[in-house]
């Protein structure tokens, strides 16, 4: 975790394992177990990955459009599950009032 945290796997390793497949799989499955407090360790998961795809990014060789890339998704992708949960709420209370079309 302290590897992750300060981006030493790589910006590739840390953006596509840690960030990516970590929040995406292992926090999700995570967040869907009855035990509380699951809730607050999957944020500080998704906190602690972010920051290690910032500092994998600075210590990246390659192109730099990865590193901007990299950067833009741990802002976009969160706002697209949020943006895309509030649709779905609106849609249930629109079905669920009975609303016309």
């Amino acid at each position: 975790m302290k590897k992750m945290w300060q981006g030493s796997y790589g910006l590739a390793v840390t953006f596509w394992l840690w960030w990516f497949v970590g929040n995406g799989v292992v926090a999700t499955g995570l967040s869907m177990l009855p035990v509380p407090g699951i809730g607050f360790l999957t944020l500080l998961y998704f906190i602690a990955s972010c920051v290690g795809v910032w500092r994998a990014g600075t210590e990246f060789d390659g192109p730099h459009v990865w590193v901007v890339l990299s950067r833009i998704m741990l802002f976009a992708l969160p706002l697209l599950v949020i943006g895309s949960a509030l649709l779905l709420v609106g849609a249930f209370f629109y079905m669920l009032m009975g609303l016309p079309h």
